[in-house]
């Protein structure tokens, strides 16, 4: 794999950086996207709160600690530094940074989708969160961005 993008954006106190890999070693491209971001503690970041996407997902914990609620009987899973959560696509999930000190994380996944949908709502307000802490016709708009995008949000 190859890096053959790079994007940084910030939300909610939340900071993520996107890398696009693809390799075409077996003849035809799989892409990749790795996004990093740093959660303060008690954030449960712009896509964290509670949400399904349309692709398998994975979660690796670099440093902090966090709380994720999977599915649909909301079994709790404690991640710490070194752990990694599977999530498949279709499975609502949501995490939270319990602290003591903000979380690192890793989220693998074979979609762009978190970028494109991130990269198009800053293209709006030049800021995420800015759709979140307004009106109820730009949270509309949010949802309509995120559902082109296979992004449901649950709460």
């Amino acid at each position: 794999f190859h890096t053959v993008s790079e994007k940084v954006l910030s939300a909610q106190g939340s900071q993520f950086h996107f890398r696009q890999l693809v390799s075409d070693s077996t003849g035809k491209p799989d892409v990749i996207e790795i996004v990093e971001m740093t959660m303060p503690v008690g954030d449960e970041g712009l896509l964290f709160k509670k949400h399904v996407v349309n692709t398998d997902e994975d979660i690796y914990v670099e440093s902090g600690v966090l709380s994720c609620t999977v599915g649909q009987l909301e079994r709790v899973v404690p991640l710490e530094s070194g752990d990694i959560v599977h999530i498949p696509a279709g499975v609502p999930y949501g995490c939270k940074s319990l602290g003591p000190d903000a979380a690192q994380i890793f989220l693998i996944t074979a979609s762009s989708a978190l970028e494109d949908f991130m990269t198009e709502v800053s293209g709006i307000t030049g800021n995420p969160s800015d759709l979140l802490n307004s009106n109820g016709k730009r949270i509309d708009k949010m949802m309509e961005i995120a559902k082109k995008y296979g992004i449901s949000f649950l709460n």
